[in-house]
């Protein structure tokens, strides 16, 4: 179930630290968005991270050098609300600023080694979680959950 990581991670991201909602009738996107929270909680709580705070953790390392601000709009947040996510992030020692190359005016990002290795341990949670969430389904069904995910979120894939 590796696949669905990076799209579970996204989902997590734009609901939980942006606050975005599904599009959804009959009040369904704050009972997805809650049960979100907590299947995202379960994976998470026990290394004291959130699904917003792991979220920027796959953003860094998946883009070494992230400019602060492009952190925010990929997240949704507002600057100031993001340098206070990466002080937190930095206080633990997970995460360090450096002037970025080409403006140094500007903060980018990358992971320190123990930002890194709680990334590892992270992820073997979620996707150990994912599974059990997806018990349930044949490796067809996987495949078009997924496929599903990536025409809700085609930017994302």
């Amino acid at each position: 179930m590796p696949l669905l990581l990076p799209l579970l991670a996204f989902l997590f991201a734009s609901l939980l630290v942006g606050g975005a909602a599904l599009a959804l009738s009959s009040g369904n996107a704050t009972t997805i968005e809650r049960r979100l929270a907590e299947v995202a909680g379960e994976s998470m709580r026990p290394l004291d991270i959130t699904p917003g705070l792991f979220a920027v953790l796959v953003l860094v390392e998946a883009n070494p050098g992230l400019k602060q601000s492009d952190l925010a709009r990929a997240v949704h947040l507002d600057r100031s609300t993001v340098v206070s996510v990466i002080d937190n992030l930095e206080r633990r020692q997970l995460l360090e600023r450096h002037a970025a190359a080409n403006d140094r005016r500007s903060n980018a990002l990358r992971l320190t080694s123990s930002g890194a290795a709680l990334l590892r341990r992270l992820k073997q949670r979620v996707a150990r979680h994912e599974k059990r969430l997806a018990r349930g389904l044949d490796a067809g069904e996987r495949a078009t959950l997924v496929a599903l995910l990536g025409r809700i979120f085609p930017e994302h894939r």
